[in-house]
């Protein structure tokens, strides 16, 4: 079996991590898959925590930083591998010392985790959440952050058990939600972080083509004649700086596509923006996905690229 473990910072994913391996793990092998490199003392008091919280657990600890394949050369690959986290391993493959940042990285990884998935007895997987705020970060961190959701959505299709952790409790999602294909009754609201696969999901569950879609932008008006409005927190801080309020400036487009699709951001976790503008961005946005949910028939939340039903 293969679980894929997701959440923001202290969330308790590692801690949940440990008691799923060792829960799989039985009187079996139990290994432990170390991917943080240490750069600096933070790094090694984070390290040294870990190692005392799973002490006189059973695990094994492999130290592999990259190429994670060749931690199998000293293991017995019918065990239980716990790699905590894939986000430390995509930043050491992905910004090698001293070398150009490899943007193939994420691709590898994820070809590498699949891989591992299918030799060994069982694998558990640990990752960050870090699609969930306003963004906006230079090209190299937004690719970060690309790669990352790219290896998380890739992991959710072939793991068999998908959680993320909130608060020191799991929230599962699970694979292959029945739906006919185009069916709408009434508007849709689709939701989740960046980079998870809103869009994809969209085109798929509402048969949407491309010539549906229009992609909001924070410098421009919408095109009304388009079914699916895509990034409706950018067309929130267009209206921001207009002085528009967003849900009233969408009755034209509601009173037309009655069973039209809006597809959000999560752009509401992490810091409080120091930015006054980003501030009022994330507050004007947050009341358009409110309105546009009391407003909805149906809600999705997308994560990892599965669909959880709120509505």
């Amino acid at each position: 079996m293969t679980v894929l473990i997701c959440g923001g910072s202290k969330s308790g994913k590692s801690l949940y991590g440990q008691r799923e391996a060792q829960k799989l793990a039985g009187d079996g092998p139990l290994y432990y898959i170390a991917t943080m490199q240490p750069t600096d003392s933070e790094d090694e008091r984070r390290i040294a925590r870990h190692r005392a919280e799973r002490q006189g657990w059973g695990f094994i600890t492999l130290e592999y930083p990259k190429s994670i394949l060749c931690c199998l050369e000293q293991a017995d690959t019918g065990g239980t591998f716990l790699l905590d986290s894939i986000t430390a391993l995509l930043s050491n493959e992905m910004f090698p010392n001293g070398c150009p940042p490899d943007l193939t990285a994420a691709q590898r990884v994820a070809g590498e985790i699949e891989q591992l998935s299918g030799r060994v007895g069982n694998l558990v997987l640990v990752a960050d959440d870090i699609g969930r705020d306003v963004g906006g970060y230079e090209e190299l961190t937004e690719e970060f952050r690309r790669g990352l959701a790219y290896i998380c959505a890739r992991a959710a299709a072939f793991s068999q058990k998908t959680a993320e952790l909130c608060g020191d409790r799991a929230l599962f999602y699970t694979k292959g939600e029945k739906h006919s294909q185009g069916e709408k009754n009434g508007m849709q609201l689709v939701i989740g972080g960046a980079y998870q696969g809103k869009l994809l999901y969209a085109k798929e569950r509402f048969g949407l083509e491309e010539k549906d879609v229009f992609t909001c932008t924070a410098s421009g008006e919408l095109d009304f004649s388009r079914c699916c409005l895509n990034h409706i927190e950018l067309y929130a801080l267009y209206c921001l700086r207009e002085g528009k309020d967003p849900w009233q400036s969408l009755a034209p487009w509601r009173e037309r596509h009655q069973n039209g699709v809006l597809i959000g951001d999560d752009i509401f976790c992490g810091l409080v923006p120091m930015d006054r503008e980003q501030r009022a961005w994330r507050e004007l946005a947050g009341r358009l996905q409110g309105e546009a949910a009391r407003f909805a028939e149906g809600v999705t939340r997308v994560f990892c690229g599965l669909a959880q039903t709120l509505k």
